[in-house]
């Protein structure tokens, strides 16, 4: 059966790791929707439109698309704080969330075909996964006790590997490990991190917006809002005024 084009709504650096994976999948990429970028391109992949218009139900171009094509949220975030003045890209990616919700878009996931995801392919695993996640090469997910929300994001290299639960929006770094560990909404995970219960004697609780600093070690729970130092240090982000 041929597969749907896939248009990315919104666009950031690195683009053509998520074009590679749509590839090697054998989905043709139509283009990004991002009124940031007009008639621009991204990694080589044109801007055929405003992302907006897909909320528009008298906009003929933007209702086909979402009649033919599968749709991928292209944009990051990266656990960063408020700043008064600037772009948020934290609201930015969940304004990409809230506009393919509303539009019905039919969002799917992006798995490199190089990552071990265990629990996806047999039926003695206990592994559930959303929409709109994307996991890239050399991943490893378990098949014990897994739960991956709508819209996470697992760069290359990290492992997750049993008794997990993420809620949605979380982005995870490259190089990490996650194992006896919850984690709340649009959380960030930094590069090298990694899960250590073991020292905590029990499950660990990271809240929703917290950031965890590179190569930290995660050894207590985390409270909203926060972030996790590289020495283990816990401090509020600041709040929008």
């Amino acid at each position: 059966m041929k597969k749907r084009p896939l248009i990315f709504v919104g666009s950031r650096q690195m683009m053509r790791e998520l074009a590679v994976i749509a590839e090697l999948n054998n989905i043709e990429v139509l283009g990004i929707l991002d009124h940031h970028y007009p008639n621009q391109t991204a990694s080589d992949l044109p801007v055929i439109g405003d992302e907006r218009t897909l909320l528009n139900p008298d906009n003929s171009q933007a209702q086909q698309w979402l009649r033919t094509c599968d749709f991928f949220p292209g944009n990051w975030h990266n656990g960063e704080q408020f700043r008064p003045g600037q772009l948020s890209l934290p609201d930015l990616r969940l304004e990409r969330i809230r506009i393919l919700e509303a539009s019905g878009a039919n969002v799917i996931n992006l798995i490199h075909p190089d990552s071990s995801v265990r629990g996806l392919h047999s039926r003695h695993a206990n592994y559930r996964i959303g929409r709109g996640v994307q996991i890239h090469a050399n991943v490893y997910h378990g098949a014990d006790n897994i739960e991956i929300g709508d819209y996470c994001a697992f760069m290359s290299g990290n492992t997750c590997a049993h008794d997990v639960c993420l809620g949605q929006n979380v982005m995870v770094a490259p190089e990490t490990y996650l194992y006896n560990c919850n984690i709340g909404n649009n959380s960030y995970i930094g590069i090298y991190s990694k899960m250590n219960p073991i020292k905590r004697k029990g499950l660990i609780n990271i809240g929703k917006n917290v950031t965890v600093w590179n190569s930290a070690e995660v050894i207590k729970d985390i409270p909203d809002g926060c972030f996790y130092t590289t020495d283990g240090r816990i401090m509020n982000k600041h709040r929008e005024q």
